[in-house]
């Protein structure tokens, strides 16, 4: 069960075989963000995952996902702007 009193909680269950796992670090008010990371075993190094979520306006965000591994710095695995859709009329994909 996750130590949700920490601002940096571990998430996830001990149920799982999954070594995976995600650290929520929270929104941060103060630069209108909120970051997860992820520690991962992969290719026999311990790769690292950072994932910024940054709201830009009421109807768009960003998430952006930086990696890193052993002793190679972070670099910007992939960037995603998202916008909601103007209503569509039913049975609009």
């Amino acid at each position: 069960m996750a130590d949700l009193s920490s601002p940096h909680s571990l998430l996830g269950g001990s149920a799982s075989t999954n070594s995976i796992r995600i650290a929520e670090t929270g929104y941060d008010d103060r630069t209108n963000r909120f970051e997860l990371k992820a520690d991962y075993p992969f290719a026999g190094d311990t790769w690292h995952q950072r994932t910024v979520i940054e709201p830009t306006s009421a109807d768009a965000m960003m998430a952006t996902s930086y990696l890193s591994f052993g002793a190679v710095p972070e670099w910007k695995g992939v960037e995603i702007k998202y916008t909601r859709r103007a209503n569509c009329s039913p049975g609009t994909p």
